[in-house]
């Protein structure tokens, strides 16, 4: 799924697929599924899993204009090369609290996307 947000006055891309979760395990070492569904989660962990998972949304549609544009091979390479230093340079460039509020929207596109759209068989 792909939306545009805002983040103060800079519109960024988020894309979510089935691939999110391992690009977010493979920089962060840590499953974003078990914090969503953590009721016991703090405020600063919550907040961080927002900002992460902004990030690893924004990264992934970065990839893919990338491809399309020729500048890489595949999403998955690209990927490859984006790391935890990466997240905090790009942190540097936003408002606390204007990146709060693109986090609200990405999560909420991340949850969407992660919904089963299938239905059960009848036997």
């Amino acid at each position: 799924m792909y939306k545009v947000v805002n983040v103060g006055d800079e519109k960024i891309e988020l894309l979510t697929r089935a691939s999110t979760n391992t690009y977010y395990k493979s920089i962060f070492h840590d499953d974003p599924i078990s914090i969503q569904t953590n009721d016991d989660a703090g405020l600063s962990e919550q907040v961080e899993y927002g900002q992460r998972l902004t990030f690893i949304m924004t990264k992934q549609a970065e990839a893919q204009k990338a491809v399309t544009t020729g500048r890489a091979t595949s999403v998955r390479d690209f990927m490859q090369t984006v790391t935890e230093d990466d997240y905090i340079d790009w942190l540097d460039n936003f408002d606390f609290m204007d990146l709060q509020d693109a986090s609200k929207e990405a999560v909420s596109l991340y949850a969407a996307s992660s919904k089963s759209t299938s239905t059960a068989k009848k036997g």
